[in-house]
């Protein structure tokens, strides 16, 4: 599955397919997660970052650092 993460205001957490386009409102079968819980966010912020930590670095000539 292809996913996306978006985090509002420290607060609420959308986590799914979607897009936030016209192709996914009405031609995709395209869903998320929406959660309001400011726990719950911070916890994802901390996985998200984990998950930052151990990506690869490219520079502007498109070569990894």
């Amino acid at each position: 599955m292809h996913s996306k993460t978006y985090i509002f205001d420290d607060t609420i957490s959308v986590i799914g397919s979607f897009n936030f386009d016209a192709r996914s409102s009405y031609i995709n079968s395209e869903s998320m997660v929406v959660i309001s819980s400011r726990e719950f966010t911070e916890q994802l912020k901390e996985n998200v970052q984990v998950d930052l930590n151990k990506s690869l670095i490219i520079d502007k000539d498109y070569s990894y650092i």
